[in-house]
């Protein structure tokens, strides 16, 4: 929590400086909180102050009613508010020290509403293409999968007998299918092997 000297000290030494000044126990100044904390998000090239109120602080920044704003330009006070802000009022405020008239309670409830929902819906979209692309590499995968299941059912032997008569015929190995490949591996071992046995006997 700042002190009164250290929030002196933050308006001497930045050249933008907005100042909120509060108390406890204080309705406005809850419900002021978060637009506070918001606009300082938005006005980046502000410095923000926030500053709990005693008699001598009141006093010290001439200040009836809280909660208020006060606006500082290297150091001297441009633009001073006392009561509660709403959020377009308050960025009003900020930059030219005007105060517009006030909107509704409902219906800034119904824009601070609209501004969650647009926030949902952006981050939904972002889940949903997430989704896309998961369902996306499922779906090639899949593909992948089927096409090589589909290449072993359509193979044209489908007896080992069958795919050993292929390894002696020019036409079995021109266009050999998946299973007879298998069966051609099993063979040329075999026939390694029994090659090997043969010069050793000999």
């Amino acid at each position: 929590m700042l002190t009164l000297e250290q929030t002196k000290d933050i308006i001497k030494n930045n050249e933008k400086v907005v100042v909120k000044l509060w108390r406890d126990n204080c309705p406005f100044c809850i419900e002021y909180a978060p637009i506070f904390t918001a606009a300082a998000e938005k006005h980046k090239d502000h410095t923000f102050a926030s500053l709990k109120t005693t008699p001598e602080i009141l006093k010290e920044f001439d200040i009836k009613s809280v909660p208020a704003t006060l606006v500082y330009h290297n150091g001297e006070l441009k633009h001073k508010y006392q009561g509660r802000l709403f959020p377009d009022q308050l960025s009003t405020f900020i930059t030219s020290g005007e105060v517009p008239a006030a909107m509704s309670v409902e219906t800034w409830v119904i824009q601070a509403s609209l501004e969650q929902l647009d926030k949902a819906l952006a981050q939904h979209k972002a889940d949903y293409e997430k989704v896309n692309h998961a369902l996306g590499v499922i779906e090639a995968e899949a593909k992948r999968r089927k096409e090589k299941l589909d290449s072993m059912v359509g193979c044209k032997s489908k007896t080992i007998k069958e795919a050993a008569k292929s390894f002696f015929t020019i036409e079995g190995w021109k266009n050999p299918c998946c299973f007879c490949k298998r069966v051609r591996k099993v063979m040329l071992v075999l026939l390694i092997v029994v090659g090997a046995i043969w010069l050793k006997m000999t």
